[in-house]
């Protein structure tokens, strides 16, 4: 199904400045190389700006200095990077879940989903877990005990929470995350090691994204639990051990371990791929 709409419309949704025909219509979004009629670009980088009088885009999203001189049609923006952030959700294909619950999926009695939840085929939801409003819970999901899961929430198919996982609003899980999950803790006695109960919990804030087959592990002690704060957006096959506290808005991306113990992490920082945190760790502002 091929979504549509027209460039005024956008530059009323951006609140964008607007020079162009506000009839035209706009049916994609494409990078500056690689864009056609119909479909929209944008200009974020200086490095790129080589290919905006070539580009056959039918519209760019661009800076007020970068839309000086510029022949074609423009929405004008601040930010042009944070505005395609902005449009890309109005031309998501992804499927719009159904309100309910799938016949195949096992509900505990006293679960509570709000009826405009859904829930998908072969989803397990345990005893006293909640479910907020307009969430999304996919095939194969399992819902641990007491779980929580705030408004807006959207499972992917076969995320895993835990007994006591707590869900801030909005947060998107992506298949094969597991929280909850119990942490490294052993005692020795005479050589033999004695496990150690896992009775800590996992509290994600909102809008937190975590991304393909994170794991997110408990700890031995109930405070703190483990903690993402509101924002954080985690990459896939990343592992967060127990006792770490991700306290400011903190992209992670893919192979970066956080070590156990006591890691916190302070504003506008980045993680790239293979970076690793060890134990005892404080991440201060002002990175190289």
């Amino acid at each position: 199904m091929t979504f549509s709409m027209k460039l005024g419309q956008l530059a009323e949704f951006l609140g964008a400045t607007l020079s162009g025909p506000a009839e035209l219509e706009i049916v994609g979004l494409a990078t500056l190389q690689d864009a056609g009629p119909g479909q929209l670009s944008f200009l974020a980088n200086p490095q790129y700006r080589k290919y905006l009088g070539e580009s056959t885009a039918a519209a760019v999203l661009l800076k007020p200095s970068d839309a000086e001189g510029f022949a074609g049609h423009a929405l004008i923006v601040p930010d042009p990077y944070l505005a395609y952030a902005r449009i890309s959700h109005l031309f998501d294909p992804k499927p719009k879940a159904v309100a309910g619950v799938h016949p195949s999926a096992v509900v505990a009695a006293d679960a509570q989903i709000d009826a405009s939840a859904s829930i998908g085929a072969f989803a397990v939801i345990e005893s006293g877990a909640r479910i907020g409003p307009g969430v999304t819970v996919g095939a194969q999901c399992f819902i641990g005990a007491r779980c929580v899961i705030g408004e807006g929430g959207w499972l992917a198919p076969k995320v895993t929470l835990y007994h006591d996982v707590r869900i801030g609003k909005r947060v998107v899980i992506q298949s094969g995350a597991v929280l909850g999950g119990e942490g490294f803790g052993f005692a020795n006695e005479k050589g033999v090691w004695q496990k150690i109960a896992q009775i800590g919990g996992v509290t994600i804030g909102d809008d937190v994204e975590i991304g393909v087959n994170t794991a997110i592990d408990r700890g031995a002690w109930l405070i703190p639990a483990l903690v993402m704060v509101s924002n954080s957006t985690t990459r896939s096959r990343l592992h967060i051990t127990f006792r770490s506290a991700i306290t400011r808005p903190w992209p992670l991306a893919s192979e970066s371990p956080v070590a156990p113990r006591s890691v916190s992490i302070a504003r506008s920082q980045v993680a790239s791929g293979w970076s690793a945190i060890s134990m005892s760790v404080m991440v201060c502002s002002f990175p190289v």
